[in-house]
Order: structure tokens, then sequence, then C-alpha cells
């Protein structure tokens, strides 16, 4: 005998779908609790939450329907767009932009300085990064990560990107749309990355390298500095 069905073109979708109907997220509680301390000159939108301990800076901006968790602190003139999930312990430096639709994890710094020293008179002088990290819509960013701001400019996530958990991106980093980046990878300063690319757990990149758009790095690939990874290609190995 034959049974009913549900046919769909996309099986893994429908699953999504499935899980996001039966398992719905907590209710959002709309609100600013009291301890949370929001400065003068900063803007709140419509049907934010912003939980226990929240610090919120002067001349920030967050956009509506916006979740930020306990103990959050957004440092001066930064620009939160809307909704956006913010959990708890996240800290982001001054004039940082995110767009829609941005998730960030537990514990997680958007925009402290980058490693940039010059050895002179025998000691290492802190070059000031005065630029600021911009985050595009539909990212999500994972638990312990740290996305740094540029020495100039700015520090780039493309939309659509995904972050996974302990990732480290330097200064001056531009990264590209849709790209997936597992854990443990490491993104010196200065690489330009191109749209839909995939690293591996344990990736290594070095400064100034260019990697095009597709390119694929397998675990633990390491890419030498100022390298030029060529469209559509997969690398693997140390040095890739």
């Amino acid at each position: 005998d034959t049974k009913p069905y549900i046919q769909v073109d996309h099986p893994f979708k429908a699953f999504i779908t499935l899980l996001e109907i039966f398992y719905p997220r907590n209710t959002i509680i709309e609100g600013v609790h009291p301890t949370a301390t929001i400065e003068k000159g900063a803007q709140i939108g419509k049907k934010c939450s912003i939980g226990a301990f929240v610090y919120i800076a002067e001349d920030c901006k967050v956009g509506d329907s916006c979740v930020i968790g306990s103990h959050v602190s957004l440092a001066s003139k930064v620009t939160v767009g809307e909704k956006c999930v913010i959990y708890p312990h996240v800290t982001i430096y001054e004039n940082c932009i995110l767009g829609n639709n941005v998730m960030i994890h537990a514990n997680s710094v958007i925009g402290s300085d980058g490693f940039g020293y010059a050895f002179i008179d025998g000691q290492h002088i802190k070059v000031p990064h005065v630029g600021i990290v911009r985050v595009e819509d539909d990212v999500e960013i994972g638990a312990n990560t740290v996305i740094d701001r540029a020495t100039l400019g700015e520090t780039v996530i493309g939309s659509g990107t995904k972050i996974d958990n302990l990732v480290q991106i330097a200064h001056s980093v531009k990264i590209g749309k849709r790209n997936i980046v597992c854990a443990f990878t490491g993104i010196a300063g200065s690489t330009v990355i191109g749209d839909d690319v995939v690293c591996a757990a344990n990736v290594g990149i070095s400064d100034h390298v260019k990697i095009d758009d597709g390119v694929v790095l397998g675990a633990r690939t390491g890419v030498p500095s100022r390298k030029h990874l060529k469209k559509g290609n997969v690398y693997l190995g140390n040095p890739a």
C-alpha cells in the first residue's frame, strides 16, 4: 500500500523550517532592564530588549527589534542595525558598525586594536589603530571570536558571512560575501578575501594575501604572506 508523504524540493530546508515551527525562540521581553546604563545621546529603536548590566555609551544607535544580552558593552558612537542579536558579554569598541540581522555570540570582541608594532630604538612602538570594523547584513559571529579594527579605514565582514567560534580576524582585513570561516582560523592583517570562500578549521592566512571568489581552504591549511589564491581552487597543506 502507498503511504501519504510530503514532497519538497529541498528536504534539509524543510527540516529547518519545521525546527523553527516546533522549537520557536524564546519570547523577547521588550524594554530596558533597570540595571542597564544608557548614556546621553544614545538612541534605542522600537521593540528592543536591553538586558541586565548592559552599558551603551554616548551617541550609540541601536535599531528596531534588537536583543542585547546581559553585560554587553557598546562604546561611544557604535551603530547597530535592525533585528540584531548580541549575546552576553560581547564588547564592541567605539565607532564600529553592525548592519541588519547580525548575530554575535557570547564573549566576542569587535573593534579591538590590531596587533601592530614597529621595532624602533630597541623597543616595540605601538601603531595607533584609528579605523573601525564594519559588519554587513546577515552576518553571524561565533563565541569568543575577535575582529580587530583597521589601522586606517575599515575591517569589513561581508554580508551573509558566517564565522565560527574562536576565530581571529586582524586589522584591515576585507572579507567578502557568504564566506564560511570555521573555528580556530586566523587571518592576518590586510588580507583581502572574495565571495563564497570556505576556510575549514584551523586555517592560517598570513598578511597581505589575496584570495579570489570560490576558493576552499582545507583544515589546517597555511597560506604564506602576499600570496594570490586563484578563483575556484581547493588548497591544502602548509604551505598551501
